[in-house]
Parts: C-alpha cells; structure tokens; sequence
C-alpha cells in the first residue's frame, strides 16, 4: 500500500467532484426554471380569469340580443296582421259588413 494519493485514486475523486457539482447545478437550474414556469402560469391565469369575465359578459350580451330580435320579430308579425286588416284594430271579420234589417 501507498501512504500517498495515487494519479488513478485521483481521477476517481475528480470524477465524483464532477459528478456531484454537476448534478447541484442541473439541480440549481431546475429551481430557477421551475420558479420561472411558475410565474408564467400565475400569469396565465390570471388572463384565463379576465377572459371567462368577458365570455360571460359576451353571453349576456348575446341573450339580449336574441330577446330584442325575438320582440322585434313579434312586432313584425303584428304590422303584418295590420296590413292585411286582422289583429288588434279589426279582428277577423268584422270588416264584411252584417246585412241591414229593415
């Protein structure tokens, strides 16, 4: 046995060293893109929030559309039955006159 460090128990060591300083390191930037990731989808988020408020206010928007088209539609409907003499101001047949007694 050698009392001193051998060239070839030296290199052993050097290669531990490595080994282990490189694994600190993937493990150092690992944490910085993991705090990194993090934020990114903190933010993310907060912009898929903004967005469903939007959508909602969209949907409102679009049901009062569609009740303004539907009562639109039902005046429409009303000026047709004017125009041909039926509805509200004359109802079906009270335009043809009854025959006169006298």
């Amino acid at each position: 046995m050698i009392d001193g460090l051998s060239f070839d128990n030296a290199l052993r060591i050097l290669e531990i060293v490595s080994i282990l300083g490189g694994g600190g390191m993937v493990a150092f930037r690992l944490g910085r893109t993991t705090a990194t990731m993090q934020g990114a989808v903190e933010v993310q988020n907060s912009a898929i929030d903004d967005l469903k408020v939007e959508v909602r206010k969209l949907s409102d928007v679009l049901t009062k559309l569609a009740v303004q088209e539907q009562r639109l539609n039902m005046l429409d409907k009303h000026i047709d039955e004017l125009r041909h003499g039926e509805g509200y101001v004359f109802p079906l047949g009270s335009l043809n006159p009854s025959p006169r007694k006298d």
